[in-house]
């Protein structure tokens, strides 16, 4: 079973090769300790771990609203040119419930399984590979590095709630009077409709009178 890898002090996971020169990152890519080379990766499944600021989400796209670090730990490894990545993400979120508008944390649970494949090879050879792949996903490389962060990104992305509740059985807020249900109920009356809709129900209801009578 292989070792479990050192971490350094920003988090990434540390290699035993020194002294090798990294190319320049590229535009918008991810942080350097998500940035290998592709001589770094190991032939066999070894176990990492980054530990992860969640401001290094904050970029690329709509902000996801992170709540301290976020950990990734799995298996990296190549064959050949290829570059295999099976890990899970844990974190949490910092959300706003969608029924009483208040502030409240949810771990964040997701998985990745990303195949990093060399470009010039591989993207105009086989163009229908990304679908053939599932729920893995394809990335393609250019020259010497691959950058885990766009996965990573994407995964965590996809696992914040769209519809978001403190608890299952939130009252939320009261729509007239705006008063919080789940800490005390208020005098207002349930008419079983919207009140912000009222003065267009009143609309429909003439506009339907002047037909009726036409």
């Amino acid at each position: 079973m292989a070792n479990k890898p050192k971490v350094g002090t920003e988090g990434g996971a540390v290699s035993g090769h020194k002294g090798h020169k990294r190319p320049a990152p590229a535009l918008n890519a991810g942080p350097a300790e998500l940035r290998l080379d592709i001589s770094e990766i190991p032939d066999d499944r070894t176990l990492r771990q980054w530990v992860l600021a969640p401001e290094v989400f904050g970029g690329g796209g709509e902000p996801i609203p992170l709540q301290g670090p976020v950990t990734v730990e799995g298996w990296l490894y190549t064959s050949e040119t290829t570059v295999y990545l099976s890990a899970a993400i844990h974190g949490a979120f910092g959300l706003v419930c969608s029924r009483c508008a208040k502030s409240f944390s949810a771990p964040m649970e997701a998985a990745v399984e990303a195949v990093f494949l060399p470009q010039v090879e591989t993207r105009d050879a086989n163009p229908a590979s990304e679908e053939d792949a599932g729920e893995v996903e394809t990335v393609y490389y250019d020259g010497e590095t691959v950058d885990l962060f766009g996965p990573l990104r994407d995964q965590i992305s996809l696992s914040e709630p769209m519809r978001p509740l403190c608890s299952e059985d939130c009252k939320g807020l009261c729509p007239r009077c705006g008063a919080d249900r789940n800490e005390a109920e208020c005098d207002c009356k349930d008419t079983g409709g919207d009140p912000r809709f009222a003065e267009m129900k009143k609309l429909l209801n003439m506009k339907e009178g002047e037909n009726a009578g036409s």
